[in-house]
């Protein structure tokens, strides 16, 4: 139900009294906080099910960033603002690369205020016009690349 799973097929009828045991993968990528899934388990004879089975996880958000938009006024005085990054497992979790691909914004800094704590400084350099930009905030766990997305903009 949550197109994020998928179950195998038992190899074999398993009769009544007997147990079987049914295999469900989830896909539980960019997915955070209560995740629900619910398989149909159809039996014969019919009019002993079908069974909705259901799945649950609670996934912890490993990083979390706030705010997710940074926004500037037209015309008010360049400046700075910061976005902060935070890491559940500081020791599985780095930050590996911040970029923006904008000559309006630019990130001026990136600091760890505490193990697992980052605040990423992004500057303006132009409010004369509304304009916006995405920022990619590059994470590693393990072997995986992610990307964290904040948006800025002059409105």
């Amino acid at each position: 139900s949550c197109g994020c799973m998928a179950s195998g097929v038992l190899p074999r009828a398993v009769a009544a009294g007997e147990e079987g045991v049914i295999t469900v993968d989830m896909s539980l990528k960019g997915r955070s906080g209560h995740v629900e899934g619910t398989l149909l388990l159809s039996t014969e004879p019919a009019s002993r099910g079908p069974y909705l089975l259901t799945v649950a996880v609670d996934i912890v958000e490993q990083v979390t960033v706030r705010p997710r938009t940074v926004v500037w006024d037209r015309n008010e005085p360049l400046s700075e603002k910061t976005v902060n990054l935070s890491i559940t497992e500081p020791r599985a979790t780095s930050v590996s690369r911040v970029e923006c691909f904008s000559p309006v914004f630019e990130v001026s800094s990136v600091s760890e205020s505490k193990p697992g704590a980052f605040d990423i400084a992004i500057r303006v350099k132009d409010t004369s016009r509304a304009t916006g930009a995405v920022l990619k905030i590059k994470t590693v766990t393990g072997k995986s690349l992610d990307e964290h997305l904040v948006i800025a903009q002059v409105r």
